[in-house]
């Protein structure tokens, strides 16, 4: 069947503009599905940064649990071990007194405790030190060993700093002469210092 031009227009009109509504309905719901999508993906995008930022202080948390853990354990060895806080000068006496009946001629002299120098304060702590100086004759290199086992038995952490061993120029006193100089070591509030 053959129509003119001019009157297929009236017949394809109806379904032209209905098909052109399609399309533009049809572009603008995929328009609003990729707004849609774009803000449900930026939403998700955002969660997930969220959960990231959580999971991390979650970690971080963990990790400072740790070593809060850890710290709680080297504090309660080092209380024990007696570093901690006041020092325990009367028991540091007691023993060299012992030591001094037991070994004749053993001399010692218990500096004042300062701070160590070098060593900054840090939240209101101190480390501080108080120098020993002892000087006698054993006789032979276990005296020294055992005065030494002493000491670290001791409350507070003993440092040596230098000893010095050599045969005793004495033959009235034979052994080995001892010569040693140790820091005994504590941690105080910073205010703790004792002027000098």
């Amino acid at each position: 069947m053959n129509l003119p031009l001019r009157q297929d227009w009236p017949l394809l009109r109806g379904p032209l503009l209905g098909l052109l509504l399609a399309a533009v309905c049809g572009c603008g719901l995929a328009y609003a599905a990729t707004l849609q999508r774009t803000g449900a993906q930026a939403r998700l995008d955002l969660a997930r940064e969220r959960v990231s930022a959580m999971q991390l202080r979650v970690d971080e948390t963990r990790t400072q649990l740790d070593q809060l853990d850890q710290h709680q354990r080297d504090y309660t060895r080092l209380r024990g071990r007696g570093v901690i806080g006041a020092e325990h000068r009367l028991e540091w006496a007691e023993f060299l007194e012992d030591q001094a009946r037991r070994t004749p001629g053993l001399r010692y002299q218990i500096a004042a405790r300062r701070a160590l120098p070098g060593v900054e304060a840090q939240d209101g702590l101190q480390l501080f030190a108080s120098r020993l100086d002892v000087r006698f004759v054993a006789a032979d290199e276990t005296g020294w060993s055992d005065f030494n086992a002493g000491l670290h038995r001791l409350p507070g952490w003993v440092a040596e700093r230098r000893c010095q061993l050599e045969r005793s120029a004495s033959p009235d006193m034979p052994g080995v002469t001892i010569d040693c100089s140790y820091e005994w070591l504590s941690i105080d509030h910073a205010s703790a210092e004792v002027p000098e």
